[in-house]
């Protein structure tokens, strides 16, 4: 922890904050954008019927907000578990120090 309260490390200011959510963000956007043209395409290859296609359109929108929220968990999850690792090395660090 931070001494601001913050849970994550101190790691080199708003830069590495940047490039942490960046990533976090790009991943998130390469994974819906390969969802939505696979899953459309996938729609029109197996459906014909317009209400088909129409409950089929539901249930992938109901199914990408399950899958995306998956995702979203597991890398904010992994992100604040690597942060609390990194605090708790620089803690044990400074401890040492004084020892």
């Amino acid at each position: 922890m931070s001494s601001t309260g913050n849970p994550l490390p101190e790691t080199g200011g708003t830069d590495a904050t940047a490039a942490i959510t960046l990533r976090l963000v790009l991943i998130y956007a390469g994974f819906a954008s390969i969802w939505i043209l696979v899953s459309d395409e996938l729609v029109v290859l197996i459906f014909s019927d317009p209400a088909a296609i129409l409950l089929a359109n539901t249930v992938k929108g109901w199914l990408f907000v399950a899958v995306t929220s998956a995702l979203l968990f597991a890398l904010v999850y992994r992100l604040l578990d690597e942060a609390r690792n990194a605090a708790d090395q620089q803690r044990a660090a400074q401890i040492g120090q004084y020892r």
